[in-house]
């Protein structure tokens, strides 16, 4: 399998000076097996971080998260 991971659109909202929380948009190309095929196909995703950072000796660390797919798609399919 494969995939690209690109993240876009960061909005980052500070908390107090140590933790902040932040969302991430994905648009990610990748490759996988088809749970019925068993065929490795190209697909689509859609979906949002949801992050929690804390800052950690004076270095932000990401600290949780979340992934939530909003649509998860046949790549030829998409198209149709």
């Amino acid at each position: 399998t494969w995939t690209l991971h690109p993240t876009h659109n960061p909005l980052i909202h500070m908390i107090d000076e140590t933790n902040a929380k932040g969302t991430w948009t994905i648009i990610q190309p990748l490759t996988a097996k088809d749970s019925q095929t068993n065929k490795t196909e190209p697909k689509w995703i859609f979906a949002q971080y949801e992050d929690v950072y804390k800052k950690v000796h004076g270095v932000w660390k990401i600290h949780r998260c979340l992934v939530k797919i909003n649509k998860a798609f046949n790549h030829l399919a998409a198209w149709e």
